[in-house]
C-alpha cells in the first residue's frame, strides 16, 4: 500500500498529560493516515492520523482517531447557522420591544391614563412573537461510512478525499491548516 505523507506547513503542538505539549516542527514532521478496524458488515472503521518524521518517513505517534459509522455524526455547526442567528436576533429585538411597551403601559396605568393604544401595540407584538417559528437546525453529517469509503481507492485518498480531509477538525483548527501538498 502506498503511504501518503503530508508535510506540515506550520508547527504542530499536541497536548500531552499534565498540561504539557509536544512540539513537532513543520520542517521536520508531517502527517499521514491509516484506516483500521474496518467492518464492512456493521459499516464502521477508524481513520487514524499519525505524525511522521520526514527524514526517514517513520511513524512517530498517533494524534487522533476519527470513528466512522453507518449513521455518522452531526457537524458542530448548523449549515443554516445564519438563519438561526437571524431568528435569534429578531426574537431578541422583539422581546426587548415588548419589555419597553410593557414598561410604558405600566407607567401609563400607574398615572391613571388610558393605555389602550399601547395595549393594542403590545397585543400585536405578542401575536407576532407567538407566530414566530424557530428554524430547524440542519447539520452536515460527518464520518458516514458509505460516504467515507468513496474517498479512498485501495486505501489511498482520492482527490475528493483530499479535499474532505483538509476540512476535518483537528487540534483546534482544520487539518488543512497544518498540512501542505502531499509528497
Amino acid at each position: 500500500m502506498k503511504k501518503i505523507v503530508f508535510p506540515l506547513q506550520q508547527d504542530l503542538k499536541i497536548k500531552i498529560a499534565n498540561d504539557g505539549y509536544t512540539l513537532y516542527p513543520s520542517d521536520e514532521f508531517g502527517l499521514t493516515y491509516r484506516l483500521s478496524n474496518i467492518d464492512m458488515v456493521n459499516k464502521t472503521m477508524l481513520l487514524e492520523i499519525w505524525v511522521v518524521d520526514m527524514s526517514n518517513l517513520q511513524i512517530v505517534r498517533k494524534v487522533v482517531d476519527y470513528y466512522v459509522t453507518k449513521d455518522g455524526y452531526n457537524s458542530k455547526y448548523a449549515l443554516n447557522q445564519d438563519e438561526l442567528d437571524t431568528f435569534k436576533n429578531e426574537m431578541g429585538n422583539l422581546t426587548e420591544k415588548r419589555r419597553r411597551l410593557e414598561s410604558m403601559l405600566q407607567s401609563v396605568m400607574d398615572s391613571n391614563q388610558d393605555g389602550a393604544e399601547i395595549q393594542k401595540k403590545l397585543d400585536e407584538l405578542n401575536l407576532k412573537i407567538s407566530n414566530m417559528v424557530l428554524p430547524e437546525p440542519k447539520y452536515k453529517k460527518w464520518f458516514l461510512f458509505d460516504e467515507v469509503v468513496e474517498y479512498f481507492d485501495k486505501f489511498v485518498l482520492t482527490d475528493e478525499g483530499l479535499i474532505r480531509i483538509y476540512n476535518l477538525e483537528f487540534n483546534g483548527n482544520y487539518i488543512g491548516d497544518y498540512i501542505a501538498k502531499r509528497v
